[in-house]
Formats: structure tokens, sequence, C-alpha cells
């Protein structure tokens, strides 16, 4: 149980004070110097709100630059980065994927699982390295 005890602007140290039903009080002091005017309050408001919108992170040109037997396994780690999954000596590579209204974009936590990469990208190389094959596939 605990009980608050706040003091409103302008009054003497100008504090709120949280008294903890261990008795243990923390104090914290309000500068008013640097209060913010209601205008910078509204624009503070718009920013934290538009926070709330997700950003759109895909390319609908992501993959644009893979083209089978022309695209190097090399060209494809410079312009994705290190696949999430190598099989056979790197002959096979997959890249996790997501996609919104902009298109497929990179899924590089892979914390969550699956759960935030619902299509693989697999990539199938052959002994010189060249891209033979490319998909995507819903992974469920």
């Amino acid at each position: 149980m605990q009980e608050i005890e706040l003091r409103p602007w302008g009054q003497s140290a100008n504090s709120a004070r949280l008294i903890a039903s261990v008795g243990v009080y923390v104090t914290s002091t309000l500068h008013t110097a640097g209060r913010l005017s209601r205008a910078a309050l509204v624009v503070v408001a718009i920013g934290l709100s538009a926070c709330g919108s997700a950003p759109i992170r895909g390319s609908a040109t992501l993959l644009d630059f893979l083209k089978e037997d022309a695209t190097t396994r090399e060209q494809v780690i410079v312009e994705l980065g290190d696949p999430t999954a190598a099989y056979d000596g790197s002959k096979i590579m997959t890249y996790r994927l997501n996609r919104d209204d902009g298109g497929y974009y990179l899924v590089r936590n892979l914390s969550l699982g699956w759960a935030n990469a619902p299509f693989s990208l697999v990539l199938v190389f052959d002994d010189k390295g060249l891209l033979r094959t490319r998909s995507i596939v819903a992974v469920k």
C-alpha cells in the first residue's frame, strides 16, 4: 500500500513526494524554469502520436538484383548481408523476410522466431557460386 502526495506547480519546493509503505521517501524536484508552454506540449503530443504508426520498411525493389545465372553468392552477401542460414557449403542460403505495403524487407531480429518473419527467401547456387534458382516460401 502506498500513499502519494502531489503538490501543484508553484507551491513551495515544487516537489512530488512518494511515500511508500516501507517508509522510504522518494522526492523528485520539479523545475518550473524549464516548463513547457502549451504549444510545445501540443508539438510533443503530435510527435509521440506519430510514433504509434508503423513505418513502411519494405521495398518493392529489394530483390530485383537477383538474376539467375548472373548473380554471385558474394553479390548477394554484399546486398543482403549474411544469410539467416546456409546449407551444403553455402550452396543453399536462406533469409527471413516479412512484407508490408512497401514490399519485402529482411528480418534481422530472430528472437521472436518465425512470428515476425512469415517468409523465407531460398537461394540455390551452383559450384561456381552463381545463382541457379530463387524462391520465396511462406513459412507456416
